[in-house]
């Protein structure tokens, strides 16, 4: 069966979306920015590299930071966001030899925790048929996301998207 996203592109397809007029021409500049920020983060490493700031920035993970963030609501990243703050913040100035030595090992049992309790939570609930109600699960489908309201009103005869013969 084709992915949803397949059968859009091959429906509409791109020139419609990124083509001139497109709804999503925008997004192309992605490509000349990502191309352009590497020389730059290049240029500002070899020209001032004492610098704490640029020697903590990376171009490749500020533009792709938003991706992994994308489909989730922020109560889903919270706890990495603190434990990882903590072991940056905190741990690394402090303990820098104890960082350097677990850091890698406390993230990646961090990780395997939650895949391990992930199938021990298909097994438990999955298998007999069981569903669990808690705010983790039901918060998808709280609110105007898992509801389907209507947040405003079309008047008679008006829709949302381009006009009418403006799809060329």
């Amino acid at each position: 069966m084709p992915h949803a996203d397949c059968i859009v592109w091959g429906t509409v397809g791109p020139h419609r979306i990124f083509g001139t007029g497109g709804q999503y021409t925008l997004l192309l500049l992605g490509f000349p920015l990502g191309f352009i920020s590497s020389f730059v983060y290049y240029y500002l490493r070899k020209s001032r590299p004492q610098s704490t700031l640029i020697r903590s920035f990376h171009p490749v993970m500020f533009w792709t930071g938003g991706i992994s963030w994308a489909p989730y609501n922020l109560t889903s990243m919270l706890g990495a966001v603190y434990a990882s703050a903590f072991s940056w913040l905190y741990i690394r100035p402090r303990y820098l030899a104890f960082w350097s030595k677990y850091n890698y090992i406390i993230s990646a049992a961090l990780a395997a925790g939650i895949a391990v309790s992930s199938v021990i939570i298909f097994f438990a609930t999955g298998l007999n048929e069981q569903t669990l109600s808690w705010w983790g699960n039901d918060a998808a489908f709280a609110g105007c996301d898992g509801t389907g309201c209507v947040l405003k009103e079309v008047a008679a005869g008006e829709y949302f998207g381009p006009r009418k013969g403006t799809f060329i």
